[in-house]
């Protein structure tokens, strides 16, 4: 009897180990993998959250488009029968087309098996953001994404200053924006972005060279080699969004986002000013006149910017 419950438990640990066994794999152009039925990144079987979890990166020569396969299959000479019966990506080929995973829509991505359909492939992460963790559970068929993103940012060449190391540091907003506010430049800059005051830093750089004006958004990207742009400017506040996509040249004291100044905004900053408003950080945005205090001195400066003074 003993032998047959030794035997029973040696059976039940080869199961386990079987099922932990990676039997998910990501295929794309990240690093690690290809675009190939024959290989890919393995992915680990996680029996107690039960899903298949794997970390990628996506170097500045990647796309970041990505999909899993049950199985690689080198034998495959064409993509058909493996994407019927191995791939899983994106649940319409519409959402994906439109959509780019960021950290404001990270955990409600819709998993199918299937893609002869997609265009393009698969899930879509920014360039060079360092790395994700995936989730992929199979019973709820939904996909899980945590990226790694700095949790400051440092502007390098404003002002001439292009040392890394003494690179001028961004403010965190609660919100999770990044801001930088400015009394006057008046001369144009360049500059770029940084995820930290070193020369190791992951670079963002302008999407387009055209320079930033008041109240206008420009795309930013990884590695990019253009340098963001910046005509003189007198009291304003340059925001970068948490999913490091855009930057924006806002206008002190437009603290309701309406591209303008208004009595909105003035309602805004004096909750601010008399400890009302906590819900939300507005950063140097609410430091209208640009002295690094939010006081009576800043409802003044709004007021005359209102009446045009």
């Amino acid at each position: 009897m003993k032998r047959l419950t030794f035997a029973l438990s040696l059976a039940l640990v080869a199961m386990t180990a079987l099922q932990a066994a990676p039997t998910m794999y990501v295929i794309g152009d990240v690093e690690n993998s290809s675009w190939s039925p024959g290989s890919g990144l393995a992915m680990t079987y996680d029996q107690t959250s039960n899903c298949y979890k794997a970390h990628i990166n996506i170097s500045s020569s990647q796309t970041g488009v990505f999909i899993f396969a049950d199985q690689l299959s080198p034998e495959y000479q064409d993509w058909v029968s493996f994407n019927a019966n191995h791939r899983y990506g994106a649940n319409k080929s519409a959402e994906i087309n439109n959509f780019v995973v960021t950290r404001s829509n990270m955990s409600s991505l819709t998993v199918t098996k299937g893609s002869t359909n997609f265009t393009p492939a698969g899930f879509e992460l920014p360039r060079n953001t360092g790395g994700y963790d995936l989730e992929l559970n199979l019973t709820t068929m939904k996909l899980k994404v945590t990226g790694d993103y700095p949790t400051m940012l440092y502007m390098l060449g404003f002002n001439g200053n292009w040392d890394p190391t003494n690179a001028w540091s961004m403010t965190r907003e609660k919100n999770g924006n990044f801001s930088f506010g400015i009394w006057e430049i008046t001369e144009p800059v360049e500059f770029k972005l940084l995820s930290e005051p070193s020369e190791n830093a992951t670079v963002y750089g302008a999407g387009e060279s055209t320079p930033l004006a008041i109240y206008q958004s420009k795309p930013i990207v990884a590695s990019s080699s253009v340098n963001i742009r910046m005509n003189p400017v007198k009291n304003a506040v340059l925001i970068v969004d948490k999913d490091l996509t855009t930057i924006t040249l806002m206008g002190p004291g437009d603290l309701n986002n309406s591209g303008k100044i208004d009595g909105g905004d003035l309602n805004i900053l004096i909750n601010i000013v008399l400890g009302k408003e906590s819900e939300y950080d507005y950063g140097s945005r609410a430091d209208v006149n640009n002295d690094h205090t939010v006081d009576g001195n800043d409802i003044n400066t709004l007021i005359n910017l209102i009446l045009g003074n």
